[in-house]
């Protein structure tokens, strides 16, 4: 509708910008050719990027309703179909979920001693999430599932907070946090895409498990320093 209207407007102002005769007002002008395309440019321009950010917007509030939905029901990545882990798939999974104790030994090292405690308790409780995924009762699961995204959760909020003394550190923070979040969100989409595709699965969401622990390594050690 708005580009319409912009050529609507370009029509009128073609129609007023013709020679004017002697009976016309002496002092009308001729409106440039010029300003007619930066005006159409400019309203083309606004009407692109509203689009571009209409689209942006409608698709984080449903990643995050999606992932607040996960969190609250404690379901699990997967569709149905999706075969067991193996030993060794739950073995990697585990060792992944290790590495939030290099995070609990950064905060340890800086005097962080109540956060060390909860990124233990992060680690503990990703283990037993992801590595015993299909070995507990449903209901069991889902409530350490629960347990696992809240702590989580509140670890990683805890974390940005403590490590942004500066607005430096800020952004560092928040990028470390966005770099482990792509890896989340893409082991997702291969649950639902492709879920008999354990291994593919494995090595997204391991790496949101290391790369979000090593990325909050460094970034501790450059704030806490």
């Amino acid at each position: 509708m708005l580009l319409y209207t912009s050529r609507v407007q370009r029509c009128v102002l073609s129609s007023e910008s013709k020679p004017s005769s002697s009976e016309d007002d002496p002092m009308h002008t001729r409106v440039s050719p010029r300003l007619e395309v930066s005006s159409f440019d400019l309203e083309t321009t606004w009407l692109v990027a509203t689009r571009v950010g209409s689209i942006e917007a409608r698709a984080m509030p449903g990643w995050l309703r999606d992932h607040a939905a996960a969190q609250a029901s404690g379901a699990g990545h997967h569709a149905l179909g999706a075969p067991p882990l193996s030993v060794s798939q739950r073995v990697i999974m585990g060792v992944s979920s290790l590495f939030y104790l290099c995070s609990a030994a950064a905060w340890h090292r800086f005097g962080f001693h109540r956060l060390c405690c909860w990124f233990c308790l992060v680690a503990a409780l990703s283990v037993c999430a992801d590595a015993m995924s299909g070995l507990l009762h449903d209901q069991l699961m889902r409530r350490v599932r629960i347990a696992d995204r809240s702590v989580g959760t509140a670890g990683l909020i805890s974390a940005v907070v403590c490590n942004s003394n500066s607005p430096t550190n800020l952004l560092l923070s928040l990028a470390s946090v966005l770099s482990a979040l792509c890896w989340l969100v893409k082991g997702r989409s291969v649950a639902i895409a492709r879920p008999r595709n354990r291994w593919e699965y494995l090595f997204f969401h391991g790496m949101w498990h290391a790369w979000g622990a090593i990325a909050l390594v460094a970034v501790t050690f450059h704030a806490q320093r």
